[in-house]
């Protein structure tokens, strides 16, 4: 700001003359007016300059963490402030948000975010006038490696890509990356010799992006990860050692369709083994003999929101599998899981030995040639049951040509049964005892219907059976032969008349919208459904059956 100087006239006059200025016929006020011109110092006519600035100019992709490059000069060498502010709202931090090379950077990433559209403004001041400037960057997160189809690079950015999946999760790995962000396309490969892709502790795999700029929707931008070998084996494969630091998100894996494999498997999860598989649609293959959609065996995996088809055999006798569970307290839940067409039987799910918690799925037993299940339990010692908790799940026994169950209980089963939807269709029982051994430790809650053989087979009462109706709660062979062993309690057997698929809807009965167990009170562990939306017993009254909650 310019100094107002105050002067007497015969200063004044003098000045003038100094300057060679004639002033006759001037008035004092108009001379005053001269000399406050020349003496204010801001700028020519003693008017301000305000800075030039400049936000700065950047590549297609920031790194988090990169030094931003904005310039601001003043024209009448003044004293500036500035400062960095962002215009959009997802918090980025500025190391010194006074300084025009300022560092920014982001911790919200979440859910496989690689790239945000960040809006940023530069504000310089000179005490009389402020100006600003704003500019976008897309910043990526360097915590990623990159894959996309026609890759040439070395997976450092997202303009920078490598073309192959395991090369990248070796780099990952050396560079102390922790996910690989995979774009869509088709990445295929040979399996005869080992995994398509084999898992590393603590680096994740993350599917579904779109390009330019990288924006991730698995539902719609599909990453597939295709099995070509004749031969056949596994898509992927996690061995020991991982944990759930390691994820595999937004993928379509597809094992095998040659039919020469001895088996063929869309994830394998081997002993010690708990990675997090979720968000995709995973597929067994074809195979000459057994094939899985996921195999688990001796771990404690999270197998969450998955679409999953056991695939099938190129002969009749072998069997496809939704997801088998060999020995594991894995926590299966919110899948669509599909059995396949096995050329002798199908399975939703095989639980083989183990505690593996079963909740909020649709389950369907497949077309097996011969039988369908839905679920099936068996272990062969008692001193390793099979005792998984299989509730509020919706089951389909499935479509098998002589059989099918919704659940079978082999040797030494003793799962709780609570809060499902079960039913069949020709051929089917709801629930079999398929051997004394085969007991449940509670059947309760549950609505079973549609199934023509019976609603329930108990080993217990031979004589009486099947069970073809429910009695206060419990079922039984008319009014006078109960179940025994358990006593089963709260089941229904009603025709639930879904919507949109397999939701209930304002035809249910209240016996199923309201007639399941709290199990939020109950300590379940878990309390919303298989849309993600609220359980709402609250303790005062129950959950709905099946996988899908509807309040009336």
């Amino acid at each position: 700001m310019g100094r107002r100087i105050t002067i007497s006239i015969v200063s004044l006059i003098a000045v003038s003359l100094s300057l060679g200025i004639l002033f006759l016929g001037c008035g004092p006020m108009d001379l005053r007016a001269l000399v406050e011109q020349r003496v204010l110092g801001e700028g020519e006519g003693g008017v301000n300059n305000p800075p030039v600035i400049d936000a700065g100019t950047y590549p297609a992709y920031v790194p988090n963490g990169a030094a931003l490059s904005g310039t601001v000069e003043d024209p009448d060498g003044e004293v500036l402030t500035l400062t960095w502010s962002e215009v959009t709202t997802y918090g980025v931090v500025f190391g010194d948000a006074e300084a025009g090379d300022s560092t920014i950077s982001y911790t919200g990433w979440s859910g496989g975010e690689v790239v945000i559209e960040v809006t940023l403004k530069l504000t310089a001041s000179d005490g009389t006038e402020e100006v600003s400037a704003e500019v976008t960057i897309q910043m990526y997160n360097t915590d990623f490696a990159y894959v996309t189809p026609t890759g040439g690079g070395d997976g450092s950015a997202p303009d920078n890509t490598l073309s192959e999946i395991n090369a990248a999760i070796t780099y990952a790995s050396v560079n102390a990356k922790t996910a690989v962000a995979i774009a869509a396309g088709t990445y295929s490969g040979d399996s005869a010799s080992g995994a398509l892709i084999t898992l590393v502790e603590g680096i994740s795999l993350f599917g579904g992006y779109s390009l330019n700029p990288w924006s991730r929707d698995p539902s719609v931008n599909t990453t597939s990860i295709v099995d070509n070998s004749a031969t056949g084996g596994r898509v992927i494969e996690s061995p020991g050692g991982i944990t759930m630091d390691t994820i595999v998100d937004g993928f379509t894996l597809q094992a095998t369709t040659g039919g020469a494999a001895s088996y063929s498997f869309g994830v394998d999860i081997k002993s010690n083994s708990n990675p997090i598989i979720r968000n995709n649609t995973i597929n067994g293959g074809i195979s000459a003999s057994n094939s899985f959609g996921i195999y688990i065996e001796s771990s404690s995996p999270i197998i969450q929101g998955n679409i999953i088809n056991g695939g099938g055999t190129v002969t009749a006798g072998p069997s496809s599998y939704g997801i088998y569970s060999q020995n594991s307290s894995a926590i299966i839940e919110g899948n669509e899981i599909d059995g396949g067409t096995g050329g002798g039987y199908s399975y939703g799910i095989y639980v083989n030995n183990g505690s593996p918690e079963i909740r909020n799925n649709t389950i369907a037993g497949g077309s097996g040639l011969t039988t369908a299940y839905g679920i099936l339990c068996y272990a062969a010692s008692p001193s390793t049951p099979a005792s998984p908790n299989i509730r509020n799940n919706t089951i389909d026994g499935g479509s098998g040509s002589a059989a099918n169950y919704g659940i079978n209980l082999a040797d030494e089963s003793h799962p709780r049964i609570e809060n499902n939807i079960i039913f069949c269709s020709a051929n089917g029982w709801g629930i079999e005892e398929a051997v004394a051994t085969g007991t449940p430790t509670t059947v309760d809650n549950n609505d079973v219907f549609g199934c023509a053989n019976g609603l329930y087979l108990d080993i217990d009462t031979p004589s009486y059976n099947p069970k073809d109706t429910v009695v206060s709660g419990n079922f039984s062979q008319g009014a006078s032969y109960p179940m025994t062993n358990p006593v089963g309690t709260g089941n229904v057997s009603a025709d639930p008349f879904f919507q949109d698929g397999l939701h209930l809807g304002p035809g249910t009965q209240a016996s199923i919208l309201t007639g399941g167990i709290d199990g939020a009170a109950n300590g379940w562990g878990f309390n919303t459904d298989k849309d993600g939306n609220p359980r709402t017993g609250n303790g005062t009254t129950g959950w709905s059956m099946g996988a899908y909650e509807f309040d009336p």
